[in-house]
């Protein structure tokens, strides 16, 4: 199963020497870790392009909601994970909203 996987995310069993960080013994689960991590940020990015582009004015509803506050002129997503959603308001704080609740099996 690992061999499929490394074969289908072009992950060779172990690194040539030429490709590996001076001072590293990079393996191919440490270059799985990578690539997941790159994913992921791709991913994240992706959701707060959406947020922010589409849905951009109800992100001052969600703080003006959920921080109870009536000072809110704009605000932008700047992370998200299940636990919480973090914007920038009025450009210069940050606040963070948490989730109401964890996705249930």
């Amino acid at each position: 199963m690992a061999k499929m996987a490394r074969e289908a995310l072009g992950i060779p069993r172990e690194v040539p020497v030429s490709m590996q960080k001076k001072n590293s013994s990079l393996r191919s689960g440490e270059i799985l870790q990578e690539r997941l991590k790159t994913g992921e940020k791709k991913m994240l990015n992706k959701i707060l392009d959406h947020m922010n582009n589409d849905h951009k004015e109800i992100l001052p509803l969600y703080v003006r909601h959920f921080c109870k506050r009536d000072d809110v002129t704009g605000s932008k997503a700047t992370d998200v994970n299940e636990e919480k959603m973090t914007l920038l308001v009025n450009g210069n704080e940050t606040v963070s909203i948490k989730s109401s609740h964890k996705g249930q099996n």
